[in-house]
């Protein structure tokens, strides 16, 4: 446990988001401005690498072992993912990630 009394593996790297890192992908106005961006080498890379997984087609448990990561952290990155951009599904996700040019 740390001092603010969170577990130090829910900050373990791969997971959604790196402790001090902006990780929201979520538009800025407007619903065709593009998404603010991490600054290039920090958590924003994890995320990229989920999306092209997605984007070619694999399932949550497949980019999970890609990624050593558990099937449910896959699934609640990518809802997270989708609530952000605003999509319902796994391909408007990629597309509207192809179109902010996250891929």
């Amino acid at each position: 446990m740390t001092e603010t009394g969170r577990s130090s593996s829910s900050t373990r790297a791969g997971t959604c988001s790196s402790p001090g890192v902006p990780t929201s992908i979520r538009p800025t106005s407007g619903a065709s401005s593009p998404p603010t961006r991490a600054p290039h080498g920090s958590g924003h890379r994890p995320r990229v690498r989920r999306l092209r997984l997605v984007a070619a087609g694999h399932a949550n448990p497949d980019i999970g072992t890609e990624l050593n990561l558990s099937a449910s952290i896959v699934s609640s990155c990518l809802r997270e993912m989708m609530h952000e951009l605003a999509a319902r599904n796994r391909a408007q996700l990629t597309a509207k990630a192809r179109t902010y040019g996250l891929l």
